[in-house]
């Protein structure tokens, strides 16, 4: 799933990419964040684009993408019991961001060192 939103920024941030991956701990969560500095996704898109076979805008017929990739992610941040969705990154460009639940067991040995300290 990672790859994939790799691969979108890749394809999508323009001559000059540069794209950014961020990833930390929220509450009983982990928050993953990858954002590029391309033309962004307009605001009527960005939910249009987790749907099967949409592609956006700036999207180009001979690129090799399908409209697949990001229902597909959904798809599995969904099954995993999170939650994925699309916003303009400050400065211009797209941010992607996703959560998924820590495992159980996890959050318990958090809540367990949390009481220990």
């Amino acid at each position: 799933m990672l790859i994939n939103l790799l691969e979108n920024a890749t394809r999508y941030a323009g001559s000059e990419p540069s794209i950014s991956v961020h990833a930390r701990s929220a509450e009983d969560a982990v928050l993953v964040q990858v954002e590029d500095n391309g033309p962004g996704i307009a605001e009527h898109e960005r939910e249009k684009v987790f749907e099967k076979f949409y592609r956006g805008q700036h999207a180009s017929k001979s690129d090799g993408g399908v409209g697949l990739g990001l229902t597909i992610c959904r798809s599995i941040i969904r099954a995993h019991g999170g939650k994925i969705g699309v916003r303009e990154r400050t400065g211009g460009g797209t941010l992607v961001e996703f959560t998924v639940p820590l495992a159980a067991e996890t959050q318990q040995r958090s809540r367990e060192a949390s009481l220990d300290s």
